[in-house]
């Protein structure tokens, strides 16, 4: 049977490898919001004959700028709340199990899902936005295809 101190271990090496994929995940975040950020000012620039279009394009532009802060912010608060339940929360679940306090069982799945709640709502939201700034760029028809046509 797994003592404590082989749990911890195992959690750490997985904290480790969560950590490198997050540092990847962030890194093709980083790398996707410049490719986003070169073609909605090439479709600004290529459209720049129609004023009202090209000004949409740019506040498209801003939003999406806004919302790949909003969602690398995001990414930073999930690891930081990853690292706090394997840290503190199910250390303090494994007690309250040893010692068959059931209040303190409860309160700390209690607060887990709690966080897993907030996580889903905030995923959600960032989700919306971006399908809000794909449905701008849709109405207006742009594409990389039609960008690399007018530019």
């Amino acid at each position: 049977m797994a003592t404590s101190k082989d749990l911890i271990s195992k959690d750490t090496e997985c904290v480790k490898e969560t950590a490198v994929f997050e540092s990847d995940l962030l890194d093709e975040l980083l790398s996707s919001q410049k490719q986003a950020a070169h073609f909605l000012e090439l479709a600004r620039l290529a459209l720049r004959d129609d004023p009202f279009v090209a000004s949409k394009v740019g506040m498209t532009a801003n939003d999406s700028q806004d919302q790949n802060l909003t969602t690398y912010c995001l990414v930073k608060e999930y690891q930081g709340t990853a690292l706090h339940v394997i840290h503190t929360m199910l250390p303090l679940i494994e007690t309250g199990i040893k010692k068959k306090r059931e209040l303190l069982v409860k309160k700390g799945l209690d607060k887990v899902m709690a966080y897993v709640d907030d996580m889903v709502v905030k995923a959600k939201e960032t989700l919306e936005e971006y399908d809000h700034i794909a449905v701008t760029l849709a109405l207006f028809n742009i594409t990389p295809r039609t960008v690399n046509v007018l530019v």
